[in-house]
């Protein structure tokens, strides 16, 4: 074959300056096509690990008097759902209008909502994307009673609880609106606080009990540092089960009573357990359990009255927990790893009462705390240091936004 015979003429073929310019218009529409596409699919975070910190949603009641009144009755976080931005004090709408809506939980991927609407019937479950839009209705009917909602590592389903008469059942909701399924787990089983297994969310971690007593479930969803001071109930345990729910299975011996299980969470991993239950001397004390169930470590109070309210920092190396001191009823919140090789960071957050809760900015350097008897909510710096009081309140039931680092 003679190529080179046929190259001098293939050169010498002119290009009509007309197809070169639809040519370079054309390379130019796809480029900009590209950009805007590319530009416009959201970078998310991977749903465990250090994210950067992206907006609080939280809730205003619709009783304004609600903030100016300290102490008194605890304020369902029941009103419009807002968003502010920490790092301004910007904020905004999300929810608003005559309904009821609270306890709002952000998705892992930091784009979406879910929230509780109360009606005359019950409560529904809502979804609505962080940058605004149409509400996606999660549940067919109204349920007496919705807690504990949880997304799913891939954002496409809810775990969450409902009341059942004197019981609470576990539920999965799809998140395009598709639908709710009640989990059959047994008649004889009252559940909460479930909690999908890192990374994958192939199991579902479970606070469960075998006393019909509806104690069992503190009231209006309510969650303080023992994770609501109010429960009573017994034979209480932790559960896990798959997340078709198959398989449930006991992992903790279910003699549990009062607050005990009242806090219970995965470490990012998804190979430790966090928890609470009482000690010998019937004070709490925090455990760090396998994910089998097995003792790994226990955190014994600093002076002797009580340690609750264990939450684990977002890469997992350290956990945060609230201190009691008798007799003045004071709490401070300490930092330590979660190896307890060192000695506890003990924090600026330092205040009287226990009807409070904290919880770790999605980049592990802060800890939002919301105090609901005195309506005040603070963040502090979680190697140490004074907090600061932030503009903005709420009765407790805030989420923070993870965003791509």
């Amino acid at each position: 074959m003679d190529l080179t015979a046929r190259a001098p003429a293939l050169a010498g073929r002119q290009v009509p300056f007309r197809s070169l310019a639809v040519v370079a218009l054309l390379a130019l529409a796809i480029g900009v096509a590209a950009t805007v596409y590319f530009g416009s699919q959201r970078r998310v975070p991977a749903p465990y690990g250090p994210a950067r910190n992206g907006l609080i949603v939280y809730v205003v009641p619709d009783d304004p008097s609600w903030a100016t009144q300290p102490g008194g009755d605890y304020t369902r976080p029941l009103g419009d759902i807002l968003t502010v931005d920490p790092a301004t004090g910007d904020s905004s709408v999300l929810v608003g209008g005559p309904t009821l809506d609270g306890y709002p939980v952000v998705s892992l991927d930091g784009t979406r909502v879910a929230f509780t609407r109360e009606t005359e019937a019950g409560q529904q479950l809502y979804a609505v994307d962080l940058a605004g839009g149409d509400l996606v209705g999660l549940t067919d009917e109204p349920l007496p009673e919705i807690d504990d909602a949880a997304w799913s590592p891939d954002g496409t389903s809810l775990a969450f609880t409902a009341r059942d008469g004197d019981r609470a059942s576990l539920w999965i909701a799809r998140s395009d609106g598709g639908g709710a399924d009640r989990v059959e787990l047994g008649s004889d089983l009252s559940v909460a606080l479930p909690q999908w297994r890192p990374p994958g969310g192939d199991e579902l971690l479970l606070v469960g009990s075998t006393d019909p007593s509806p104690g069992f479930l503190p009231g209006f969803g309510y969650r303080d540092l023992w994770g609501g001071s109010d429960r009573t109930g017994s034979g209480i345990g932790l559960y896990v089960v798959n997340a078709d729910g198959s398989r449930l299975r006991p992992i903790t011996p279910g003699g549990g009573t009062g607050v005990d299980f009242g806090i219970v969470s995965w470490a990012p991993a998804g190979d430790r357990i966090l928890t609470q239950t009482a000690g010998p001397a019937g004070y709490l004390r925090i455990r760090v359990l396998s994910a089998d169930g097995a003792e790994v470590e226990t955190i014994e109070p600093t002076t002797g009255n009580g340690t609750v309210s264990p939450m684990i920092s977002p890469d997992g190396q350290r956990i945060a927990y609230a201190d009691l001191r008798e007799p003045d009823g004071e709490w401070t919140l300490r930092v330590q790893p979660i190896d307890g090789d060192s000695t506890p960071v003990e924090t600026g957050a330092t205040f009287v009462g226990g009807a409070a809760a904290f919880r770790w900015s999605p980049d592990g350097e802060s800890l939002i705390v919301t105090h609901h008897f005195f309506k005040e909510t603070w963040l502090f710096d979680a190697d140490g240091g004074p907090g600061t009081r932030v503009g903005w309140i709420d009765p407790g039931s805030n989420a923070w936004q993870r965003l791509a680092p």
